[in-house]
């Protein structure tokens, strides 16, 4: 038959087994770590699902920026960020430039040294675009920030330019997904 054990180890951890071998360890100093791996930066740490409001600023400002829905929902596993949201706008606002998608609910992390992009995801539906852009805008995260800037395909060899305001109706409207890692 199958043994099942479970004890509570001298160093406050407990462990969980089965057939005589770990399974899940409960670290004293918190956190899951799995199958006998007993190293503190590998444990599942946290585990948190919440809403968020999405925005957008453009060229870093949400002067003028009005909606109709801003509604987000995101789950968070260790470090590893998942949201998804709606925004319909009803004006995108007085200032020209860049667009970018605020108000994460985490700062994005800086795990890679050699760029500033970190993580990322795209509109799973899109309305009201103007200008020259093939297929779904992408969003890209800045680390250190709350906001992933929008990026569209600007030809159809797929070159990549940042999304301007211009690019945004007032009207516009869509459904996003990003994934990043959390500071």
């Amino acid at each position: 038959g199958t043994s099942v054990y479970s004890y509570n180890t001298a160093n406050g951890n407990y462990i969980f087994g089965t057939n005589n071998t770990e399974r899940l360890r409960i670290l004293s100093s918190g956190g899951l770590t799995f199958n006998g791996d007993t190293a503190a930066a590998n444990a599942l740490d946290d585990y948190e699902e919440g809403s968020w409001t999405p925005g957008i600023k453009n060229n870093g400002d949400a002067s003028g920026v009005a909606y109709s829905a801003q509604q987000g929902v995101y789950t968070k596993v260790g470090k590893l960020v998942t949201c998804i949201a709606y925004l319909a706008l009803t004006d995108n606002g007085s200032v020209s430039g860049s667009v970018a998608l605020s108000g994460l609910p985490f700062t994005v992390s800086d795990d890679l040294g050699s760029t500033s992009l970190e993580g990322g995801g795209q509109f799973t539906y899109q309305n009201h675009t103007s200008g020259t852009i093939y297929g779904s805008l992408k969003l890209i995260c800045e680390n250190n920030t709350t906001q992933a800037f929008f990026y569209h395909a600007s030809s159809t060899a797929g070159a990549f330019s940042a999304t301007q305001s211009s690019n945004i109706a007032n009207n516009f409207d869509g459904r996003l997904i990003v994934h990043y890692f959390a500071a």
